[in-house]
């Protein structure tokens, strides 16, 4: 069957990797600057572009007409050299939809080197800098723990679009990161067990130090805002069940 045939990737992956490679063209001083703060948070400007597109795809990023930073001519002589972003084939066509349907809805252009350069110029750089994280050859892996149910939802309908399950929970961590997930005590949404003795029930992730503890910091400090236990998992698995799934998904989850 089509869906065997899909290669499956290992679920510790890192962002991107195997995917096809995009070319994105952003203005010279918006990449120097983003690459510089990426380099300095022991990340690569890909994954921090990557991010930009998380928040675009699930509409957290609004286009808007850019008076300065144009992103730049794909080809011809006012092209600039490319940034190329991994990004996998299902997603790629996500970005490039809403684009068409933004463009139309607007009266002018928008393209994916534009959300890009938009991101970093008007969200990242202007985001507090994390400082100086030591460098990683590629990031941690970290466990987070996924009720059975909410897993194997999403397990299949990651398999159908031809990604991992922690492809997409990073997704969810990057809503989370820049506020665009609040954290909600529902049964659907719970944390899991944290037991260091379940290994086999966990799933790994892998997530740069810089993004983790903002997640964990976070987390702190919506525990004490919101009266209840907050952590990695129980975000990981809300975001799954309330936001990935759709709402026949969610019927026969809440079924079970």
């Amino acid at each position: 069957m089509a869906e065997d045939s899909k290669p499956r990737l290992p679920s510790g992956q890192q962002w991107g990797e195997g995917d096809p490679a995009r070319p994105l063209y952003v203005p010279a001083e918006v990449k120097k600057e983003a690459d510089a703060k990426a380099g300095a948070e022991s990340r690569t400007l890909a994954m921090v572009i990557r991010e930009g597109f998380t928040l675009y795809r699930y509409g957290h990023l609004e286009p808007v007409k850019p008076k300065r930073a144009a992103a730049g001519s794909v080809g011809g002589t006012k092209s600039l050299p490319p940034t190329s972003v991994r990004i996998p084939p299902v997603e790629w066509d996500w970005i490039l939809e809403r684009c068409t349907a933004d463009k139309a809805r607007l009266g002018f252009l928008v393209n994916p080197s534009r959300v890009a350069t938009q991101f970093l110029r008007d969200v990242y750089l202007t985001a507090p800098s994390a400082g100086e994280v030591p460098a990683e050859e590629s990031a941690p892996n970290r466990s987070v723990y996924i009720p059975d149910a909410v897993k194997i939802r999403a397990g299949r309908k990651v398999k159908d679009e031809g990604r991992t399950l922690a492809t997409v929970i990073r997704e969810g961590f990057t809503l989370y990161r820049y506020g665009h997930l609040e954290p909600t005590l529902t049964p659907r949404a719970a944390a899991g067990t944290i037991d260091p003795n379940s290994g086999p029930l966990s799933t790994t992730i892998r997530v740069p130090t810089v993004e983790w503890t903002q997640i964990t910091q976070r987390c702190a400090a919506d525990s004490e805002r919101l009266g209840f236990v907050v952590n990695p998992s129980r975000i990981a698995s809300q975001f799954l069940a309330t936001v990935y799934l759709d709402a026949e998904e969610l019927d026969a989850l809440a079924e079970e």
